[in-house]
């Protein structure tokens, strides 16, 4: 979601097609990403503060669902740290586009909840995988560039990456990758339903693509809710009060340690 390039094909798409819909890869929760500028997301720093943690812990009603958020929210600030980018580009482009148009089209989102899709994951995760998990978070390396964030679009680069994710945690592929290629196939076929004759603009990660083509045949027996049910917590977790307070003093060690570089 940080290349140039993909957001000027965004813009050329819906010029040439003058959609009836345009699909974005949002949740409702996050469609302020669509509307604000980057200079006004750039402000939203250091997710890993007490302020903000504690600002997504009652956003998702979560202490570790909220520490999660706060996690991925930081590794997208140091990528946009390394790339003078902020993610989400493409949508932004979608619905500036858009409004250019007479009639705009209508924007649909369609991918499922943040928060569900974090508690799916957070949730479905043994004791140790969650300590594996936030351990890779803090410490994985955001160094990238410009040249390698659009080589990330080739398909057999993407496909390595997205084996290496399986590969180091299933359970969080499975419910980031594979469940919502099938949530977002679902809503796309919905909304193409919804306009015969139509053109549909679906603005999605390259990463969904596959799994998009893949499931379009079946999309009709895709199961949303089934897709939005939360798994049960688990309580045979010891010292689960314990753990909580040390994932928020290692939160906070490793901000105070990122913020003096």
């Amino acid at each position: 979601h940080f290349s140039l390039q993909s957001q000027e094909d965004v813009r050329r798409v819906i010029r040439e097609t003058h959609p009836r819909y345009v699909v974005v890869e949002l949740c409702r929760s996050r469609g302020l990403v669509m509307c604000k500028s980057p200079e006004e997301l750039r402000l939203d720093q250091n997710p890993l503060s007490w302020h903000s943690v504690r600002e997504k812990v009652h956003q998702h009603n979560s202490l570790m669902v909220g520490v999660l958020n706060s996690l991925l929210v930081y590794l997208s600030l140091k990528i946009t740290e390394k790339t003078g980018l902020v993610p989400g580009g493409e949508f932004r482009a979608a619905f500036e586009e858009s409004k250019k148009l007479d009639p705009p089209p209508t924007i649909c989102f369609g991918d499922r909840d943040i928060l569900t899709t974090l508690q799916r994951a957070w949730y479905s995760l043994t004791t140790w995988q969650r300590w594996k998990l936030i351990y890779h978070l803090l410490t994985s390396d955001t160094d990238i560039s410009m040249e390698e964030i659009e080589k990330c679009k080739q398909s057999d680069i993407l496909e390595a990456m997205l084996k290496e994710l399986e590969a180091d945690f299933p359970v969080v592929s499975r419910v980031i990758v594979t469940e919502r290629d099938e949530y977002l196939t679902r809503t796309i076929h919905q909304t193409a339903l919804k306009a015969p004759g139509s053109h549909v603009v679906a603005v999605v990660g390259i990463g969904h693509l596959p799994g998009i083509v893949r499931n379009w045949d079946r999309a009709d027996s895709i199961n949303l809710d089934q897709l939005c049910r939360i798994p049960k917590q688990s309580s045979l977790i010891p010292w689960k009060r314990i753990t909580q307070l040390t994932v928020i003093s290692a939160c906070s060690y490793f901000a105070y340690k990122m913020l003096r570089r």
